[in-house]
């Protein structure tokens, strides 16, 4: 009778065990088919929270103070305190391609009135139309990130106190592009309402110096109409 109660107590012992690893075995599967079903682009925010570096804090939205832009704005950071900026200058490139980089290069070789070699690229921001750089991409130089004067309107007060904005394109042959159109309103209304600049201070080369720059294409009442007056 003993050796039968023994035996049926090991019997439960066993099944007991059993019963214990087979939870353990059904909770890893609900944990694993919870992760699964974490859609991907939760989990690249996730990731993006702690990748973004310091300098990526640093943006144009929000006040005066160094606060993390939108993903679409990453490029239109300052990485010093911003100016007073009171003008706005579009360009165009009267090309039919280029870059930032490009231009950059270009504008190393050139000198002022005085012999002084340009420190590079005279524009604050660069727009791309696809053929040098993705079309609507808005590229910020080191004029902006380092908040420091232009070189690219011809007069000492606009280069000294506007934003330098050019648009890769020959608009004297064709329009901008709807991207290029789309990323400059954009940048154009952040611009304006940190800055308090109004409509009229939003100006194309042609208004500053005896030149056919940004081109008979281009519309700039378009993107003077999208300025609000409540924005400055």
């Amino acid at each position: 009778m003993a050796k039968r109660i023994n035996h049926d107590h090991k019997i439960g012992n066993s099944f007991r065990k059993l019963f214990h690893r087979l939870i353990v075995v059904i909770g890893v599967c609900c944990v694993l088919v919870i992760v699964g079903s974490i859609p991907d682009h939760v989990v690249a925010q996730e990731n993006r929270s702690w990748m973004i570096s310091g300098s990526a804090m640093r943006g144009l939205s929000g006040g005066r103070t160094k606060t993390k832009p939108t993903d679409s704005k990453l490029t239109w950071m300052a990485e010093v305190e911003e100016t007073e900026w009171e003008y706005i200058v579009i360009h165009h490139s009267a090309t039919e391609s280029g870059s930032a980089a490009t231009i950059h290069a270009e504008h190393l070789n050139r000198r002022d009135a005085a012999g002084n070699p340009w420190l590079g690229i005279g524009y604050h921001f660069v727009i791309g139309n696809g053929q040098g750089m993705p079309d609507g991409t808005v590229q910020a130089t080191f004029r902006w990130k380092e908040q420091i004067h232009g070189a690219h309107s011809g007069n000492e007060l606009f280069n000294a106190r506007g934003i330098g904005i050019c648009l890769i394109g020959n608009f004297e042959e064709t329009h901008p592009s709807k991207a290029q159109m789309n990323s400059l309103k954009s940048l154009v209304r952040v611009l304006t309402a940190r800055h308090r600049i109004s409509p009229e201070r939003l100006m194309g080369h042609d208004s500053v110096k005896a030149t056919a720059c940004p081109g008979k294409h281009f519309p700039l009442h378009k993107i003077r109409q999208g300025i609000s007056r409540t924005e400055y």
